[in-house]
């Protein structure tokens, strides 16, 4: 590999730790606006949540599992 390869593959792999990061934080904050919007909730409320965020893409299928069997729970 070129030093200009090498160099370019430093540069995106910051970015994709960037982004990462930045979709990492948009995801708790949306796990916490769950959390506080369903705090004393029907467990029937909260997993239709959980699937509006996962239908939105906001969370992903296993956390959407995790939420509900928190809701089942």
């Amino acid at each position: 590999m070129s030093f200009w390869e090498v160099l370019w593959l430093i540069v995106r792999s910051r970015g994709m730790t960037e982004r990462s990061a930045a979709e990492a934080e948009q995801i708790e904050a949306a796990q916490k606006k769950y959390i506080q919007q369903t705090a004393g909730t029907s467990p029937a409320a909260q997993i239709a949540e959980a699937k509006r965020l996962l239908a939105e893409g906001t969370i992903t299928e296993s956390e959407f599992e995790r939420l509900e069997a928190k809701a089942m729970s």
